[in-house]
């Protein structure tokens, strides 16, 4: 397989067909599946994709926990796979390129993603409500003790992880106490990356849940922090339209929970992908908020509907 000497060179790299096709290639052969269609490579994921027909061939290596990443995606298509309306990828083939990488072939989804769809506000509400309505199937499967927990991970430091987004300074010091005063988890399975590079759609409906490697059981909450604060760009309109679609059992308390399950992720991602990420990068651009001075109420600001 391909080495590199630093990360810069292999984010150079991972989105490049012509180093990674022939080996994407040897594995279609492999397992005996061929592609019906010409290859390309897919961007802005964390590791090389490639497209070839209605087959996917995904190589996990070299950066970050990447063998992690590549057993908690394989379980959760195994997972997936019991509720076939859960429109998600199907996995048809695992293994491994020697020690150092690891491979999935799985089945390639329809649609374009949600940033590159440009909907309409009609659109807009459409998918979020079907979006809505296939989250409320994951959630509703039942994963088995080989799905990882969020309380199998290592505690969460919330001050380095908040210091490093775009999360106001006055807020971080605020969050570990406000996660601890939110109560109980209400654990279920779910994708917890779902931004907008990762949903699919077309003409308004939801075509495809991809990039399964941040899955977990966790509080149902941690779902929003991408869909809300990064697909949905805060838009209380389309959040409505989703919780509508998923019939969430929002009580009175759930834009308290939203807020404490986005901090959360935030520590969660930065253990995953490190320092770059941050869940927060739309906060700044919040009205009013110089006038919020507690996480209570940036999470009625935010999740308030």
């Amino acid at each position: 397989m391909i080495t590199f000497s630093t990360h810069e060179d292999y984010q150079r790299h991972v989105g490049d067909l012509d180093a990674w096709w022939p080996h994407a290639e040897a594995v279609l052969d492999r397992h005996g599946l061929h592609a019906d269609g010409p290859p390309s490579a897919a961007g802005g994921g964390s590791y090389p994709t490639i497209l070839a027909g209605d087959l996917v061939v995904k190589f996990y290596g070299h950066a970050g926990q990447w063998r992690q990443a590549h057993a908690t995606e394989l379980r959760a298509y195994a997972l997936l796979a019991t509720d076939p309306a859960i429109a998600a990828p199907r996995l048809l083939a695992s293994g491994g390129l020697g020690d150092d990488w690891a491979y999935l072939v799985i089945s390639r989804v329809t649609g374009r993603t949600w940033a590159e769809a440009k909907m309409p506000p009609d659109l807009l509400r459409a998918a979020a409500t079907d979006l809505g309505a296939h989250i409320a199937r994951v959630h509703a499967l039942r994963p088995g003790p080989d799905i990882a927990r969020v309380t199998d991970l290592p505690a969460l430091d919330f001050t380095p992880a908040h210091a490093r987004s775009a999360l106001p300074k006055r807020f971080v010091a605020q969050a570990a106490e406000f996660v601890t005063a939110v109560g109980p988890d209400d654990p279920a399975f779910g994708n917890g990356d779902l931004f907008e590079g990762n949903i699919l759609v077309d003409h308004g409906r939801v075509t495809g849940l991809i990039d399964w490697g941040d899955a977990l059981v966790i509080d149902r909450h941690n779902e929003l922090a991408k869909i809300h604060l990064s697909t949905f760009r805060c838009d209380k309109d389309l959040l409505r339209a989703f919780l509508d679609g998923s019939n969430w059992p929002a009580g009175k308390d759930f834009a308290r929970r939203a807020m404490a399950m986005a901090l959360v992720r935030q520590a969660v991602g930065v253990g995953q992908h490190g320092g770059g990420f941050d869940n927060f990068y739309l906060i700044p651009g919040l009205p009013g908020l110089d006038d919020i001075g507690t996480l209570d109420e940036l999470a009625e600001a935010v999740f308030g509907v």
